[in-house]
């Protein structure tokens, strides 16, 4: 489901999975609405880690829970208007999953 935010809502309840919740768009353009991607996860999840790849299959970022925003730069430079993949990994009970998706970056 979607709220009125363009945020996405992707629950998984089969076997106590985590619930995710993201931005389906972003738009870093310094306004202070959108300007960070980041994703949301339940709390059965501490244990994670995100890659964010171009629509090339690039590692532009990794994110972790202390580091868990992307301002839709690549070493510094704004990347273009594009979609952008994502996959987390992460452990419940020392069970490794994982999760695949994208979003799209409007500038």
């Amino acid at each position: 489901c979607q709220d009125d935010l363009g945020q996405v809502i992707v629950e998984c309840f089969d076997q106590g999975l985590p619930c995710f919740k993201t931005k389906l768009v972003f738009t870093p353009n310094g306004d202070g609405i959108n300007d960070y991607w980041n994703l949301i996860i339940s709390s059965n999840a501490c244990d994670y880690i995100v890659y964010i790849y171009d629509r090339y299959g690039k590692l532009l970022k990794t994110l972790s829970p202390e580091n868990n925003k992307w301002d839709g730069t690549f070493r510094g430079y704004n990347l273009p208007s594009n979609d952008y993949w994502y996959v987390v990994e992460y452990k419940i009970d020392d069970k490794k999953y994982t999760y695949k998706s994208h979003f799209a970056l409007k500038r």
